[in-house]
């Protein structure tokens, strides 16, 4: 805590606590006193706001706001229009949307809209939708995934751990970094194999293995395996948030001092290169076996599979050319250390 005193009207001393300034107000203020000890050791008013990184016109402008109303001053100002619109549903609307809902728990906004329209409430889905937001919360009807069997909303993953979130416009530079992993399920007459399948964006290696089960210490497994197999060495695995890339696999990741980037839900995109050779290995692989789908049945004919497409096979994102004989090029490509 810091006693300050200013001259204002009343002429009395008031106290500043800056732990209870809100975070954009303490980065303001840290910007002021930045910017002023740079002027004050002598470096030009370009060069401190260069430093600081921020415009001339804003640090002017916050150093107003600090001399007319203190550190409050530099608080964000309310971003609240001063005129809100309000509601324009009728009483019985909300009644009638949850009436539908109770009705068909299943249907969302979209479908309830469209049932309340065939019986002339008009509503746009916007409407229906708050309404239906306003009651899941309050608890007055259950969210529509109980349907679906689970017993609450699937809770988004929280970052608190080893595992980051990846970010739009992270790309592998060089082989071995976030290298994308993911997992398919085949089945025939009954059987069913779960395949690990990992590939570097960059090179295009794969590694494959087959597993009875896709668990967090089954992916644990496979990422030892990916580690010893890969060429070059594993500095990053990006994935999915299903759960087999949780928990034991997450640890796995941390004790390798491998990053571990998730994607968010419902970007297959984004893991495109894994997800094409998924497809790849359904053409190529999958549709020609014919051995039963057991572990041990499948796992020979996967590391063949495996060989042929690392030494052999030419892929056209990496000019035809097989990924080992990509990576004894770029190996080539790189400068050598001299000995002194």
């Amino acid at each position: 805590m810091r006693i300050e005193s200013m001259r204002i009207r009343s002429y009395r001393s008031f106290r500043v606590d800056d732990a209870d300034l809100p975070a954009e107000a303490r980065e303001r203020l840290s910007a002021i006193r930045r910017f002023d000890g740079l002027r004050a050791a002598g470096c030009t008013e370009r060069t401190a706001l260069r430093e600081v990184g921020v415009s001339r016109r804003t640090m002017y402008r916050w150093k107003a706001a600090l001399a007319a109303s203190g550190q409050r001053g530099l608080a964000p100002k309310s971003t609240r229009p001063r005129r809100v619109r309000r509601p324009a549903r009728k009483p019985g609307d909300v009644e009638a949307v949850m009436a539908m809902r109770r009705k068909h728990p299943f249907m969302g906004k979209a479908r309830i809209q469209r049932m309340l329209e065939r019986q002339g409430l008009r509503l746009s889905v916007s409407t229906v939708g708050r309404i239906l937001s306003r009651a899941i919360a309050n608890g007055t009807v259950p969210p529509a995934s109980l349907c679906e069997g689970r017993a609450k909303p699937k809770r988004p993953r929280r970052f608190n751990g080893w595992a980051r979130r990846w970010r739009y416009g992270d790309k592998a530079e060089r082989p071995g970094q976030l290298v994308q992993i993911d997992h398919m399920t085949v089945s025939r007459d009954g059987q069913t194999i779960k395949e690990f399948r990992a590939i570097c964006p960059v090179s295009r290696f794969m590694v494959a293995r087959a597993f009875s089960r896709a668990t967090a210490a089954t992916a644990a497994r496979f990422l030892a395996v990916v580690a010893e197999a890969l060429p070059v060495p594993l500095e990053s695995v990006q994935v999915d948030g299903g759960s087999e890339f949780m928990a034991g696999f997450e640890d796995a990741c941390r004790n390798r001092g491998v990053a571990l980037r998730v994607l968010p839900p419902r970007r297959p995109q984004w893991n495109g290169c894994v997800e094409r050779a998924n497809r790849t290995a359904r053409i190529e692989f999958w549709n020609l076996l014919d051995c039963d789908l057991t572990v041990e049945a499948v796992s020979e004919r996967l590391l063949r599979h495996e060989f042929f497409y690392n030494y052999q096979r030419p892929h056209s994102a990496i000019d035809y050319r097989s990924p080992n004989e990509y990576l004894v090029a770029h190996e080539a490509a790189q400068p050598q250390c001299q000995m002194s």
